[in-house]
């Protein structure tokens, strides 16, 4: 779809009161397992990387991303889906941005997996359930996992006590708006019990900041070695948090952040929402 006629009906569904209509009407057609799954592999894998709002995802992404023999784009679909577009870093591809960015990223993927050397290539989307506002993603990943749209599927655990205060430092007028705490809540626990029961690979957030050679974990699965470039990992384009795809070392002053930015209240109804997870992911 060219961008110009995107952004044509953008204004015209919304000018009618059917942007919501539209959007999903969008999220349908970009979301595409079946197009995920028609991609010829050859020996490229295609993966997933997935994690809760404010998580990490991101910077899992860029670190693979660094990877000599690796590529990770950064919530194409989420950028296509609100922009018309996705970024990347291109001149590394050496290819002109307009040949894919205005098309939903399943076309970049093919062409990644057609036409380069690269033997893994991945996208990263956060983990929103059927009760976010706008982009829900949830049935997208978990189709992807469950119906071989993905050869490999990542999920990066955060406490969610800190996912949570990273949200309100990063937009304080979400503090006092319990649907959207509710909804984190809701989209953390249902990420985990996935995690639990499917026995999806994972990293936890505060290992991978503490040492981040604990990326070799998920490493193993995709027969790639560890690089040392990935422990201090490049900018990259995306749609993702700016700050985690500045170049810079990979630190762990976030963790615990909760105790001096949410009420004892807050904290407490985490607490008591996510105790089960909690426990198994051996957040205290």
């Amino acid at each position: 779809m060219r961008q110009r006629i995107r952004h044509i009906l953008d204004r015209g569904f919304k000018k009618v009161g059917l942007e919501s209509t539209w959007r999903r009407l969008l999220s349908n057609y970009a979301m595409s397992t079946e197009g995920l799954r028609r991609i010829p592999r050859h020996d490229t894998k295609i993966a997933q990387i997935v994690g809760a709002p404010r998580s990490g995802t991101t910077l899992l992404a860029t670190m693979l991303d660094t990877h000599s023999q690796a590529v990770c784009l950064i919530e194409p679909f989420l950028a296509w889906l609100k922009e018309g577009a996705y970024d990347y870093d291109w001149k590394t591809i050496d290819i002109h941005p307009k040949a894919f960015s205005c098309r939903p990223p399943q076309h970049f993927l093919s062409f990644l997996c057609e036409s380069s050397e690269y033997r893994f290539v991945s996208f990263k989307e956060t983990f929103r359930t059927e009760y976010h506002p706008a982009f829900p993603t949830k049935s997208f990943i978990l189709n992807n996992q469950s119906q071989k749209g993905v050869d490999r599927t990542f999920v990066i655990i955060r406490d969610p006590r800190d996912i949570w205060s990273s949200i309100v430092r990063r937009h304080p007028h979400f503090r006092e708006d319990t649907f959207t705490f509710a909804e984190i809540i809701y989209a953390w626990n249902c990420l985990c019990n996935w995690v639990r029961t499917d026995e999806v690979p994972f990293v936890r957030y505060e290992d991978i900041v503490v040492d981040p050679r604990c990326i070799n974990k998920l490493l193993k699965r995709t027969k790639l070695s560890l690089e040392s470039s990935m422990l201090n990992p490049k900018k990259t384009p995306g749609y993702g948090d700016s700050r985690a795809q500045e170049e810079e070392n990979v630190n762990s002053s976030s963790v615990g952040r909760y105790q001096n930015t949410i009420s004892a209240d807050a904290q407490r109804f985490i607490e008591a929402q996510c105790k089960k997870n909690m426990y198994h992911f051996r957040y205290k």
